[in-house]
């Protein structure tokens, strides 16, 4: 099969080193152009395009697939039998899907038709989902509405973060693709690929959810919020969701809510001194905890503005921060 892969981040990387290294022919590969990345600012390839260039592919880089008609020309005359997409972040226009002579195909990293859209497993572990999965899909001009070839299930551990849950998606949408591939090539080989076996999203019965793209205002802790909210915030917001202390930015990168049984006893008056985002106790060599709106929420890994990340107790001794102090929600976006 002769393919065009389009992808631009990490996890779209797994899957193209699978077709790299299968039976199939990679044409081309499309991704985002360059962008600055780092302290240095200096512009850098996306890891789809340093990988392909590892593997001698062509890259094509479009600002804007949608409306760049030279680069729609070079892609028409590649002939290609089909284009698979993953985590590309451009939508493909109408004279591009009906461009491969087997159609478009996309890796999505979520059981749809939950969590349609850009951010995925953002909202599977923000929502507190206990599934997810990947589902190869016939596109469609629509957004993620395609029939499905494949899908599969993953439950999602508790100690996954987003960066965690993102490897095993991408590891199963690269194996996913390989085995996609095989079930359309045995329908073209018996000339049926009109029959191929796809499910309709509209079949499946479940309720339409949509992942909208991750907001700056998203990544701002709200400790009136209750420990398990702010603990899935952490995340699936993962490395990036913060809050503040004396006008520096904290990232917290590691929690776990704390029942009421293992919180620290207090009486009334004592509980009176801790709002939300109070620090009620510094557990040395550990970690700090925080009173939430219900229970209280164990920070076990955090990182100050400008310094390494570092346990929960040491943030608090680097924020100079003593019981009752509090963490602001508020801070500008």
């Amino acid at each position: 099969m002769k393919i065009v892969f389009w992808g631009t981040p990490e996890f779209a990387v797994p899957t193209l080193e699978a077709l790299a290294s299968s039976k199939h022919e990679v044409l081309a590969v499309v991704t985002q152009p360059d962008r600055k990345r780092g302290r240095g600012g200096n512009l850098q390839p996306s890891p789809v395009k340093k990988t392909a260039k590892q593997h001698e592919i062509d890259v094509l880089s479009p600002a804007k697939i949608k409306s760049d008609t030279e680069t729609k020309d070079k892609l028409n005359k590649l002939k290609a039998d089909m284009y698979i997409v993953v985590a590309y972040g451009q939508i493909l226009s109408k004279d591009l899907l009906s461009q491969p002579r087997f159609g478009c195909w996309n890796g999505h990293a979520s059981l749809l038709p939950r969590w349609r859209g850009a951010a995925p497993i953002q909202w599977s572990l923000i929502s507190g989902d206990p599934y997810t999965g990947v589902g190869i899909m016939q596109m469609e001009e629509t957004l993620d509405t395609g029939p499905l070839l494949l899908q599969e299930e993953i439950k999602i551990g508790t100690l996954d973060n987003s960066e965690i849950l993102s490897k095993k998606l991408s590891n199963s949408t690269a194996r996913l693709f390989i085995n996609a591939l095989s079930i359309i090539e045995d329908y073209i080989l018996f000339n049926k690929i009109d029959s191929l076996p796809l499910t309709s999203q509209d079949s499946i019965g479940k309720e339409v959810t949509y992942a909208r793209c991750i907001s700056k205002g998203d990544l701002v802790i709200n400790w009136k919020s209750s420990a398990s909210d702010i603990h899935r915030k952490v995340m699936g917001l993962y490395p990036n969701c913060y809050t503040t202390f004396n006008q520096k930015r904290i990232k917290i990168l590691d929690s776990e809510p704390m029942t009421k049984a293992s919180s620290k006893r207090m009486t009334n008056q004592e509980n009176s001194m801790f709002g939300p985002g109070s620090l009620k106790e510094v557990i040395n060599g550990n970690s700090i905890v925080v009173s939430t709106s219900t229970e209280d929420l164990l920070i076990k890994q955090a990182q100050v503005e400008g310094k390494k990340p570092v346990s929960g107790d040491v943030a608090a001794k680097q924020l100079k921060m003593k019981a009752s102090d509090s963490f602001d929600s508020k801070t500008d976006v």
